[in-house]
């Protein structure tokens, strides 16, 4: 009798000891999807500001590039003067060289600025766009990112409390059954006593 109270006392005790996790792990749940949501949020920043970062080297290096070509198209221009200059049979002709050259350097500057401007425009335009989609990208992984650790999260929950429902019902089965047999046990000695009492007055007869 004794070992089986004993064993159902530590079958009791298990079931609260389960039911008290299971309540942890309900309450933990929201700190596990906002760790989750943070992790999430490092690894998108991380891949974003790489991609960001490539981005910015390939706009300095097409600007670098367009200024490149723009400086060889005017000294392509301006050659001709360049080796007039170098010919100059004396100080007069090379001063009124140098004046026609340096006329000549406005006209070109001016001339090539507007198409300069132009494409580089068009460079940043670009890169501003791909910087949008970049950001937009981000976003929606994001988005994505979350939906799926709310869902999981949602699915933790759900399972954590049916088996809180489920520990609770077997909790109260046993207490139940302990109730009774305690009753049971009550009723026993009971009858035990007043079968004694019963013997001890036929013997007194």
């Amino acid at each position: 009798m004794q070992r089986r109270l004993d064993a159902r006392r530590q079958r009791r005790k298990a079931l609260q000891e389960e039911l008290k996790e299971v309540d942890k792990k309900i309450r933990d749940n929201e700190i596990v999807k906002e760790q989750e949501q943070e992790q999430a949020l490092k690894e998108i920043q991380v891949s974003t500001d790489k991609e960001l970062t490539e981005i910015k080297e390939e706009e300095e290096a097409k600007i670098q590039e367009l200024d490149d070509k723009y400086e060889q198209m005017k000294q392509d221009k301006l050659q001709h003067f360049q080796d007039r200059l170098r010919d100059a049979k004396n100080e007069k002709s090379f001063q009124d060289i140098l004046g026609e050259y340096q006329k000549a350097q406005q006209n070109v500057e001016h001339e090539l600025k507007k198409s300069k401007d132009k494409q580089r425009d068009k460079i940043l335009a670009e890169i501003k766009a791909r910087r949008a989609q970049a950001k937009a990208k981000a976003q929606l992984l994001k988005n994505e990112k979350f939906d799926q650790i709310e869902q999981n999260a949602q699915t933790r929950v759900a399972e954590d409390q049916k088996s809180k429902e489920l520990l609770m019902e077997n909790l109260k089965q046993e207490e139940n059954e302990a109730s009774i047999n305690g009753i049971n046990n009550q009723i026993d000695q009971n009858s035990v006593l007043m079968e004694e009492m019963e013997k001890k007055r036929r013997d007194e007869e």
